[in-house]
C-alpha cells in the first residue's frame, strides 16, 4: 500500500511540475522585435538606427560623444606624461576641442527640439558628429606620427 502511495505521489508531483512550468521559459531574453548589436564592434561614424525613439537617439549620441572624449582624454594624458609640446599637436587638439564644444552645444539643445523638427535636428547632428569624428581622427593621426 505504501509503495502505491509513493508511486501516486510521484506521479502527482510530476504532473504538477509539468502543469506549472509548461508556459515558462528560463534564461531567455524577452523578445522585443529588435536585434541587439554588440557595442565593441561599433564604429564611431556609424549612423543612428532608424527605429530609435528620440530618447534612445539622444542617448546614442551622448554615448558616441563620451567615447570620443574619453579617447582624447587618454591622448592628452599621454602627451602630458611624455611632455610633448609640439605646436602641430596643440593645433590639432585645439581643432578637436572647438568641434567638441560645438557638438556639446548642439547636444544641450536636443531636449528643446520640437517633435516636428527632430528629423532636421538629426541631420544637423550627423553633420556635427562627422566633423567631431574627423577632428578626432586628425588628432589621433598626428598623435601617432609624433609617437613614433
Amino acid at each position: 500500500m505504501k509503495s502505491n502511495l509513493n508511486k501516486l505521489s510521484t506521479v502527482a508531483f510530476a504532473i504538477c511540475i509539468g502543469v506549472f512550468t509548461a508556459n515558462t521559459t528560463f534564461a531567455q531574453d524577452p523578445i522585443t522585435g529588435k536585434t541587439k548589436t554588440p557595442e565593441a564592434g561599433m564604429q564611431q561614424v556609424q549612423p543612428a538606427k532608424q527605429g530609435m525613439t528620440w530618447d534612445e537617439y539622444k542617448a546614442d549620441l551622448q554615448s558616441k560623444y563620451q567615447k570620443v572624449m574619453d579617447q582624447v582624454s587618454a591622448i592628452e594624458k599621454q602627451a602630458t606624461e611624455k611632455k610633448i609640446d609640439a605646436p602641430e599637436y596643440k593645433e590639432y587638439l585645439n581643432r578637436f576641442q572647438e568641434q567638441a564644444k560645438e557638438f556639446g552645444i548642439y547636444m544641450k539643445n536636443a531636449d528643446a527640439v520640437p517633435v516636428e523638427k527632430q528629423g532636421q535636428f538629426k541631420e544637423e547632428m550627423q553633420v556635427q558628429l562627422d566633423r567631431l569624428n574627423k577632428a578626432y581622427e586628425d588628432l589621433k593621426d598626428k598623435w601617432a606620427a609624433l609617437n613614433k
